[in-house]
């Protein structure tokens, strides 16, 4: 491997460690609100355009929003090793996607 190419998987391995912390910040937010209101019998939310104050829609939603707080500290927290395989993943796709050889 050349040097640009590992400051090209050094760069996306800060990328991916910044958009886990972004959706663990941002998820987390959102499912303590969400699971809030879930827990509220009388707290409403927008679900399909209709206001509902059921709790199963609620609780849904809440195992959604929750979903985004675990894959971001999964990103977050995951080894150097898993990203740099991700980074060449993402390198065979891109040549893939583009009809690319070698």
């Amino acid at each position: 491997m050349d040097t640009s190419q590992l400051r090209r998987m050094r760069r996306h391995r800060y990328a991916f460690r910044f958009l886990g912390f972004v959706w663990a910040l941002v998820g987390g937010i959102v499912s303590i609100g969400c699971t809030a209101a879930a827990l509220d019998s009388s707290d409403t939310i927008v679900f399909n355009s209709l206001v509902i104050s059921e709790r199963g829609p609620k609780v849904a939603v809440a195992i959604f929003t929750s979903l985004f707080f675990l894959a971001g500290l999964g990103l977050l927290f995951s080894p150097a090793k898993f990203l740099d395989r991700l980074f060449a993943w993402r390198q065979s796709f891109i040549r893939v996607l583009m009809f690319q050889r070698g």
